[in-house]
This record gives structure tokens, sequence and C-alpha cells, in this order.
């Protein structure tokens, strides 16, 4: 006996024969089951519904049973083996066939609906982004080594017969089907779920997106573009996504989560609905990272290591800092990370003095420019039979402190005639 329904998740409908015949349609889910802390785990269960409810006599569905072994491919169930602390889900909003609000009253009339459609002009964007997490973008636990992503979401195409004179799809309001004057022209566009990691400042450090899939010849694909045709209801993209978490994002281990479906040509697109999930997926012991500013490379990797982190290639920065001081790290001492996380470390590459060469030969000023460590570079020429081969001007000015090596652009006059 159900006392009470906890969540539920729908991954859309295929109608027409036309769009892949007989052949194998991929159609996946994904839920977060969050219960209230009265409810009994042993009263749980899970299951799978699929029927067909069609106006069509003789419409018929086959649900495959996986081959043994097989969980590429047919029928499964999987349930985490574990409470998945710090996973998280969203829900976006969900058009009924009419194309109104399933959660309201309104009528396909109803010209406030809500409902959102792109593509096909008459006012309606070419795409749309849903952020999952605007204003608290989602954290991976410190102990994350990687995280998965996955996510559902049904378009419908609105099609229109013969320029919307004799009707189309009910499964849009009338105003937001297509207007080809010879019947449909199938809806074409692009989508893909991107996770992005952040910098302390909210600023991207690390980007991560993955393609819907798609089923062709009973083989999954990923594929950038989708193609929704044949009046199709609530065509199911679905995407997949596991990465790691960077330790060189300054700290910081907070993600964006952002579906971006696009439109690109044929009839307009109805947004039915979905979902979006992300859980950690990989995780190792913390330790924290050493406080080495001030300390010469070579001790400063003797701590590193002896915290159970990996030295990364280091950057050089001019400094008046002795050679090889250390300036800076990534991640700030004191972050807790996976052990085994890399630490970059920003070093002194010293400085060289920049001379001013301004008015000298040219042969004089390239002799004095590496002389101070640096490298001469002529970026510019103005023609002067007078006065040839005498520097005008140089980049960067004289007295000016790099780093040892950079390059000193000149520019010269030289005879043309």
């Amino acid at each position: 006996m159900i006392q009470n329904e906890i969540n539920e998740v729908s991954t859309g409908t295929n109608v027409g024969v036309g769009v892949n015949g007989s052949d194998a349609y991929q159609w996946n889910v994904s839920m977060l089951i969050s219960p209230s802390p009265q409810d009994s785990p042993a009263g749980y269960f899970c299951q799978i519904w699929t029927y067909v409810a069609n106006k069509d006599a003789g419409s018929v569905m086959d649900v495959l049973a996986p081959a043994p072994g097989q969980t590429a491919y047919g029928t499964w169930l999987e349930v985490s083996s574990g409470s998945e602390v710090g996973a998280q889900e969203w829900q976006f909003f969900a058009c009924n066939t009419p194309g109104t609000p399933a959660t309201t009253c309104c009528t396909p009339k109803d010209a406030n609906h809500t409902c959102k459609y792109i593509g096909g002009g008459s006012g309606r964007p070419p795409a749309i982004d849903l952020p999952a997490s605007p204003s608290s973008p989602w954290p991976a636990a410190d102990g994350a080594t990687t995280f998965d992503a996955v996510a559902t979401f049904m378009i419908t195409d609105c099609w229109a017969h013969w320029g919307g004179l004799f009707g189309g799809t009910d499964a849009c309001l009338a105003n937001d089907r297509g207007d080809g004057l010879f019947g449909m022209s199938a809806a074409e566009g692009k989508t893909w779920l991107e996770v992005d990691q952040l910098y302390p400042d909210g600023s991207v450090c690390a980007v991560n997106r993955a393609y819907s899939e798609e089923s062709t010849g009973g083989q999954v694909q990923l594929s950038e573009s989708y193609y929704d045709s044949d009046n199709q209801h609530h065509l199911p993209l679905y995407y997949d996504l596991s990465a790691p978490v960077s330790q060189l994002c300054g700290g910081s281990r907070l993600f964006t989560v952002d579906l971006h479906i696009g439109w690109t040509a044929g009839n307009p697109v109805k947004l039915d609905g979905g979902n979006i999930n992300v859980i950690d997926s990989g995780f190792a012991r913390t330790t924290v990272v050493p406080d080495v500013i001030g300390r010469a490379q070579a001790q400063a990797n003797a701590a590193i290591e002896a915290n159970g982190l990996t030295p990364f290639p280091p950057d050089y920065v001019a400094s008046t800092a002795p050679v090889g001081t250390v300036l800076d790290e990534n991640s700030p001492a004191g972050t807790i990370e996976p052990v085994g996380s890399f630490v970059e470390l920003t070093l002194s590459a010293g400085y060289a003095t920049v001379p001013n060469v301004v008015g000298d030969p040219v042969a004089k000023a390239e002799a004095a420019i590496r002389s101070a460590g640096l490298m001469p570079t002529i970026n510019s020429t103005v023609s002067n039979c007078v006065h040839p081969g005498i520097v005008l001007g140089q980049t960067p000015p004289g007295s000016t402190q790099v780093a040892p090596g950079s390059q000193v652009g000149i520019g010269i006059t030289v005879c043309t005639r």
C-alpha cells in the first residue's frame, strides 16, 4: 500500500513512427529522493512505469530487457547504495499536452501562459539557458575528486499544417506553432549541459560540458545538435557529465550548473520540462595545504609533499624577491584538499631593469638590452634617410622592471629609397 509519493520524474514520449521507425530509442532519467526524518527507509520502493496513451489505434511500445551483464542498453533501474551527502536536484517548469502550465488552471487561449518556446521568429528567443543555481552555486565536498551531473529534458516540435490553416499539433498554443506553407519543417537546434567550477571571485576557472545522447541504429552517441521531426511530442534529451574537481581554482569548490537549449532551424520548439542532478562521485582522504609563501622552492615542495599533496609545475613572475622564492600558492594555505591534490606555486624570477635606448643606434641599443638579460625585437620602422638606424621608441620604457628574458620592442628608422 502506497502511503505517500516522495518524488517522480518523466522521461518523455516518442510520437510518430516516422521519427525512428522500428529503431530502439533509449530513454534515461534520474531522480533524487530526499525523505523526511520521520519516514521509514524500510518502506521505500522504486519502480519504472511505461505506458502507451495515443489517440491512434494500434500504437505499441516495446520495452527491452537488458542482455545478461548488459547495463548500457535495455530497461533497468539503478539505486545508489549510500546516502549522497551534498547531492542536489533542480526541477524546471512543466507544460501539459495543450501547451499550458501543468500546475495552473490556464487554458490554451491564456495569453499569459508560462510555458516557454524558442525559435521560429515572432519574438521567441533563439535559445534559453536554464541555470540550476543562479544565486547559490553547488559546492563539491572537501574530499571530492570528481563529480557526476545528469540531466533529462523534454522538447516538442511545434509544427503547423499548411501554414496553420488546417491546425497542426495541439501540443503547442496556436500562436506558437510553425508557419511553414507546406506542412511541417523539422525543428533543429543545439543543446548541452555545462557545469563550471568558479574562482573565489565568481569568475569561471574550469568549463565542463556534455552534449545530449541520442539513439541511432540501436547505438547511443553524443551530439551537440538535435533533430525533432514528425510532430514529435516530448522528445527526451539526456546528458551525462563526469569531470574532476580542480584543485587549482584558488581554493574554491563551487560550481554553476546550466542547461542550454537552442533553436537553429525549422518549427518553434516548446520546452516541456526536466531536471538536473549532481553528486560527488569520487573521494579521497583530505589534508591541509601548508603555508609556504616566502620559502625557497625546494623547501616549499618538501612541505607540500609532507602534507600528502603534489607540487604542480610553477609559474614565474618578475619580483624583487630572491629568485625561486614562493610568492603565492594555489590552493591557498589552509585550504582542505583531497590527498594527492596539486598545489601550484608562483615563484620569483627575479627582475631586470629595462635600459633607456631611445636615440641610440640600433646596434648599441640591442647590445644594451641583451646586457640587461633581455631580448631585443624590432616592432616598427619609420622611413628616414637622413638619420637611419636610430631608435625612436621602445616598449616597455626605460627603467621598467620586468622578468629576465623578457622582450623589449624597439622602433627604428630605415632608409627605404
